[in-house]
């Protein structure tokens, strides 16, 4: 598990948050169970207001991320997107909502 109580959580700088999360995943920075843990926080508690087009990516990452399962039996057991599947989703979320804010 996880220790997430020192995770900053920027308000209100549309971005200033999410996005780099997302970006630290992407390029490998943190793991997909950081990731997990950080964006379901950080995605309910948000308080940016996007645009509806940009607003339908980061929710269907956070189905992504409600979708992925970490450990391989379990996977194997009950589906679920594994690291590589969530990260190439939190990658095209990146590049659609980061070139269109």
């Amino acid at each position: 598990m996880h220790d997430i109580r020192g995770a900053e959580l920027k308000r209100g700088d549309r971005g200033g948050g999410l996005l780099p999360m997302i970006g630290r995943f992407v390029t490998g920075t943190s793991t997909a169970q950081e990731f997990e843990l950080e964006y379901l926080i950080a995605f309910k508690n948000d308080v940016d207001r996007w645009p509806e087009s940009q607003f339908a990516l980061l929710d269907s990452l956070f189905a992504d991320v409600d979708d992925y399962v970490a450990d391989p039996a379990l996977r194997a057991e009950v589906g679920g997107l594994d690291d590589d599947q969530l990260r190439d989703r939190a990658r095209a979320v990146y590049e659609s909502v980061g070139h269109n804010i």
